[in-house]
């Protein structure tokens, strides 16, 4: 993906920092609304496996539509989660990112469940306007933070917040800030969805 931002290096600290605390507040904000609606349980052992498609949007404060599915475990307080997902990163670009992660569930039970997760993404770029149609590729840690509940009928329905931060691109020209351009991108990707569970 390449960005343009120019402006002196304050400009630039300062979009920085207007960044970060945008991000910590939307996280507190998020995270403060999940263990509220979670109702507390007790803690029981839970084994289950599923598949999942997710919708949502993201990078902020883009509106760019996503789509993803998965794989999911869970083993009581743990689990897994596999995901590929597609991405539109810009009007010529699209990139499809993998990621695996592994999951923490705080209150595990029957009912609503909030969970954590960490791990890494690759995301493959790829331009339809380039000769060789290939973009570069990025590479990111990944943390998220999501709540579990069911649905009238029974099926699995989750939504969850998603951060790459940061990301690391193979194209060095993957990203231009005060106007030099960079193979890192410094501020968080973050991305909403919402999960079907089959």
């Amino acid at each position: 993906m390449r960005l343009s931002i120019s402006g002196s290096g304050s400009l630039r600290c300062n979009l920085e920092v207007l960044v970060k605390y945008f991000t910590v507040i939307c996280l507190s904000l998020f995270s403060s609304h999940l263990f509220a609606l979670a109702p507390y349980e007790r803690e029981c052992e839970i084994y289950k496996q599923y598949t999942y498609v997710t919708v949502g949007g993201g990078p902020l404060p883009y509106p760019i539509p996503t789509l993803s599915g998965g794989y999911r475990t869970q083993n009581t307080s743990y689990g897994f989660d596999l995901n590929a997902a597609v991405v539109l990163v810009a009007p010529t670009r699209i990139a499809t990112k993998f990621a695996g992660r592994y999951l923490h569930y705080f209150n595990p039970n029957i009912g609503p469940q909030v969970y954590a997760g960490i791990g890494a993404a690759i995301s493959p770029i790829f331009s339809w306007k380039s000769s060789a149609n290939w973009a570069g590729l990025g590479i990111s840690p990944e943390l998220l933070i999501g709540r579990e509940h069911f649905s009238e009928n029974g099926g699995t329905r989750f939504w969850e917040i998603v951060i790459d931060f940061p990301t690391y691109s193979t194209d060095e020209k993957a990203y231009k800030w005060g106007g030099a351009w960079e193979h890192v991108v410094y501020f968080p990707y973050v991305y909403f969805q919402y999960g079907w569970g089959f």
